[in-house]
């Protein structure tokens, strides 16, 4: 019964995942999708994904898979902006748990928040049993965002980044549209903190709703070799949300993001939705 379930599902995805992404849109802005003539931001990102679901598109399933990505990264910018790689495998159970350093990170490569940070000893057989969990999952379905449907579930350990914050390392995410940064969000590793800035580390009056105003960052001192690097990762597509971290004026690279929190958020005042679908000249996908 569960293989007919899961054949079923697979038959109706498209249909019911465009239902249920053009049913998001319309509960957080108001409003239906205008798939041919969108305006604003949110309108557009949800066009992404709901022409990525049609299409059946892998075009960027390389660059949200956190292990091919490396390749990528490598690449356009140099691997010295990548973190050093442990171990990766699919096979939980072979990970040498002995040979690693005192502090280093498991995660997975197809999901977000699937992440467990190691600093002292550890129930192995119980952080086994997790990853298997995670592996068997498909990211796809918890939002229907078509770029993680084909990425092949597997295990990276990475080098623990550590910034000396408390909730550190401080994530900078460069929002690059056209492959030029225009405006930059700052975020912890809990989300406590949010702030946003423009390329020249100005203060900009945005936020998300659900969220609220964070204290001031300090500009990186290496921050025109930040976006010099989010533009080289981000040249050729329309948008896309450059993630870096900046470990002691160390550059290193987070992840790729098409579709922020999958569309589900509003921008505090309204009036950035506009900005930044301004900003946004999309392409055919």
């Amino acid at each position: 019964m569960r293989r007919l379930r899961d054949l079923r599902r697979r038959a109706l995805r498209r249909w019911e995942g465009e239902r249920i992404l053009r049913n998001t849109y319309r509960d957080i802005s108001g409003r239906d999708l205008d798939v041919r003539h969108p305006q604003g931001f949110s309108e557009k990102l949800f066009r992404r994904m709901v022409l990525m679901n049609r299409s059946r598109s892998t075009e960027f399933t390389a660059l949200v898979d956190k292990f091919q990505v490396r390749e990528h990264v490598a690449r356009v910018v140099g691997d010295k902006y990548l973190t050093t790689l442990h171990w990766h495998g699919v096979d939980p159970a072979k990970i040498p748990f002995r040979e690693l350093p005192d502090r280093y990170v498991i995660k997975t490569n197809h999901a977000s928040g699937q992440t467990i940070t190691v600093s002292g000893p550890i129930d192995e057989a119980a952080v086994v049993q997790q990853l298997r969990s995670w592996l068997k999952q498909n990211y796809y379905w918890v939002s229907r965002e078509y770029q993680y449907f084909d990425v092949h579930p597997r295990i990276l350990v990475e080098e623990l980044l550590d910034d000396g914050r408390d909730n550190g390392p401080l994530d900078y995410r460069l929002w690059c549209f056209d492959g030029t940064p225009v405006v930059i969000q700052v975020a912890d590793r809990r989300h406590d903190l949010m702030y946003f800035v423009d390329p020249d580390w100005n203060p900009l009056d945005l936020d998300f709703e659900d969220f609220g105003r964070s204290a001031a960052i300090e500009r990186p001192e290496n921050l025109a070799e930040m976006r010099e690097v989010a533009a080289a990762l981000a040249r050729g597509i329309d948008f896309v949300r450059v993630d870096l971290y900046n470990v002691h004026g160390r550059i290193v690279f987070g992840e790729m993001t098409f579709t922020p929190r999958a569309g589900r958020f509003r921008f505090t005042p309204s009036s950035w939705d506009a900005i930044l679908g301004a900003a946004w000249t999309m392409s055919g996908r």
